[in-house]
């Protein structure tokens, strides 16, 4: 009877477990993808940062949200935030408005959105985007022993005066073209052409050179506010103009037009340029010795590396003191040993031969003031006006002090039939730059740019 009642009660239960009811399952919906934005984004033709926002109804637990897009004009698409895509539009340096469509993808679901920009111009997200009115230069041709004939102009919006100086408040670009094209006739037109910023200083056809261009910008009283070089960037000559599009030592973008051919080139293909232009008898026009005190005077300390090809650093060196009539001295150095931090104290004699601690005598190529030179200049350039001497021998002592400046001591002699001294002590903390990446070496230009002379090669 006990078994009875046991298998009885296990049938029990066995039927009243068969009669216990079920939980239904859960029913798994699919993902949902909204975009909770505007389906069409409307963009300046300036570039803009863009955003897409989203919500997710049922999300898996792999799924992730991606973007599709088939252009170059959007980048920088980030989707770490959940309900939000934030992306960058580019310039739009045409001058006809573009569109796209963005496909976002959620598992197997998509959403479109429509991308327009608007209308541009070349240039458009550049940090200056600038007009230039006049356009003043020479042509070279193989003057300068190149293979491929040479120009060099300076886009600007005032030009120069009648000295050949640049104006107070003016921007300049100096640019140093390589062509395989001569001029036709005796209207010298800029050849037609793309031309790269070569920071090799090949001066090979279709470049740029880095070493004769610059961008600088004049204060409101003469003096040189801004000066910087050229690291990358082009030109192009068509027929509609000139735009020079380039990103300076600083990392500053600049865009530069010039509308039309109607600017002021002139031959200079059959200069000596050894020989001194029209204006410049002599390499000094002194009448007695020179004393000055350069303390407190700015100054740039460019080294160049081994410009010279002959195992040593080279410094150009040129302390100016800013406004109105006043002195300047520049040096172009040959130190004790290679390299942007190493001490180039010492006594340094004037002489030509490159060797370890001397100085280059002054020298004048065709509106170069090459070398080492004493300036009393005229609103920051030499004129008519202006006491030059070229230093063509003595000694520059240069000392390290404890706070990082240095001292200096000068005894030049210029080369006046009866010689004048230029005597100058000072002390500075020097404003360095280091341009040795940048710069070719002596065999393969005639020299570097100063500061004295600014429109001319």
């Amino acid at each position: 009877m006990k078994k009875f009642f046991i298998a009885l009660g296990l049938l029990l239960g066995l039927l009243s477990a068969c009669n216990t009811p079920t939980t239904p399952k859960e029913e798994v919906k699919d993902p949902v993808l909204t975009v909770v934005s505007d389906l069409v984004i409307e963009c300046r033709a300036v570039g803009e940062l863009a955003e897409i926002r989203y919500t997710i109804e049922n999300p898996t637990a792999t799924g992730m949200v991606s973007v599709i897009s088939d252009v170059q004009w959007l980048v920088d698409f980030n989707s770490q935030s959940y309900g939000v895509i934030t992306f960058r539009v580019l310039p739009n340096e045409n001058e006809v408005p573009r569109t796209t469509m963005l496909i976002l993808m959620y598992e197997d679901r998509m959403q479109a959105v429509t991308i327009n920009q608007a209308a541009g111009e070349i240039g458009i997200g550049s940090d200056f985007l600038r007009e230039a009115t006049c356009i003043d230069g020479f042509y070279y041709g193989l003057v300068f022993g190149g293979t491929v004939p040479n120009y060099y102009f300076t886009f600007s919006n005032k030009g120069f005066d009648d000295q050949g100086a640049a104006l107070a408040g003016g921007w300049y670009y100096i640019v140093d073209i390589y062509s395989n094209q001569e001029p036709q006739g005796s209207d010298i037109t800029l050849p037609y052409g793309e031309y790269v910023v070569d920071r090799t200083n090949s001066y090979a056809a279709q470049t740029l050179s880095v070493s004769y261009s610059q961008y600088y910008e004049m204060g409101p009283t003469g003096e040189v506010e801004v000066e910087q070089g050229f690291v990358e960037g082009k030109l192009v000559i068509d027929e509609e103009g000139l735009v020079l599009q380039v990103t300076d030592d600083a990392g500053t973008t600049h865009c530069v037009k010039f509308e039309g051919h109607a600017y002021n080139i002139m031959d200079a293909s059959a200069t000596d340029p050894s020989e001194p232009e029209e204006g410049l008898d002599s390499l000094s026009n002194l009448t007695g010795d020179v004393t000055v005190n350069a303390d407190g005077w700015s100054n740039v300390a460019a080294y160049y590396g081994d410009y010279y090809g002959v195992g040593a650093g080279n410094w150009l060196m040129v302390f100016q003191k800013y406004g109105g009539q006043a002195d300047a001295l520049q040096f172009d150095l040959i130190t004790g040993e290679v390299g942007y931090d190493a001490d180039f104290s010492g006594t340094y004699t004037c002489s030509n031969s490159g060797e370890q601690y001397t100085f280059f005598p002054g020298e004048y190529y065709y509106g170069y003031y090459l070398g080492s030179w004493y300036f009393w200049l005229d609103g920051g350039v030499v004129t008519e006006e202006s006491a030059y001497a070229a230093l063509i021998d003595g000694t520059l002592t240069i000392s390290k002090n404890e706070d990082g400046s240095y001292s200096f001591e000068l005894e030049g002699i210029d080369c006046q039939e009866e010689p004048n001294t230029i005597s100058a002590s000072w002390t500075a903390t020097l404003s360095k730059k280091d341009y040795s990446e940048g710069f070719p070496t002596r065999q393969n230009a005639v020299g570097k740019p100063s500061i004295a002379k600014r429109p001319m090669r």
